[in-house]
């Protein structure tokens, strides 16, 4: 199974490389980089930034185990997790184990599928190739809109990952820290939603906020 979103462009050697690569492995995700195209106006190009697992080598293959031991490493340093169309999964995985995108949620439902698939897959294979093309018209993006429960949703996200770390592996010192400064970077941008345009809180309750927010 492969996830497109219908706004973004894939390159034409994305489906049969990923196919590939699980075939010889015998792997049950196969994950590649991507480009995020910023866009103007217009739809010309103004801009990319590249997201590949090159960090890792050219076809990182692990096993659920080691997976999991480094995860919050991949997850903050590599930044390839939260997404699911830059990854080819098992149907009869999603299938068996009705793994579904959650409703009650409208931003972080990918992590959530991907983080409830992770816990049954037998192991994964980061390659570094950039064969997704995420296109950002810059509309309805963090930087451009307010969300209102923001914060609660991403607080929401990272206790969920946490648990799921907790009920395979003792989390290791290092790990914890990678956690953490991903936990950091969440609310900063959390703060920084506070301040956007749409937000039409009072003064003294953008002040409340951001005081939930660092405590």
């Amino acid at each position: 199974v492969q996830f497109v979103d219908a706004d973004d462009v894939i390159h034409t050697d994305m489906t049969r490389k990923l196919v590939e690569v699980m075939e010889t492995y015998q792997k049950d995700l196969v994950v590649c980089g991507f480009q995020m195209i910023m866009l103007d106006a217009e739809l010309r190009k103004a801009g990319q930034i590249l997201f590949s697992s090159k960090d890792l080598g050219k076809e990182c293959v692990l096993p659920r185990d080691v997976f999991f031991q480094n995860m919050s490493y991949i997850l903050w340093k590599i930044c390839l997790l939260e997404e699911v169309w830059n990854k080819i999964y098992r149907r009869e995985i999603i299938e068996k184990h009705q793994i579904l995108f959650p409703q009650a949620i409208s931003l972080g439902e990918d992590f959530c599928f991907n983080m409830d698939y992770f816990q049954y897959m037998n192991g994964v294979v980061f390659i570094e190739e950039q064969f997704y093309y995420y296109l950002n018209t810059g509309k309805d993006t963090l930087t451009s809109c307010y969300r209102e429960n923001y914060f609660d949703n991403q607080l929401f996200l990272i206790q969920r990952f946490e648990n799921i770390l907790k009920a395979h592996i003792k989390i290791s010192k290092e790990e914890r820290r990678y956690l953490a400064e991903y936990m950091i970077a969440k609310a900063i941008r959390s703060i920084e939603n506070v301040f956007q345009k749409e937000c039409r809180l009072p003064l003294i309750e953008k002040k409340r906020k951001i005081e939930e927010i660092i405590n």
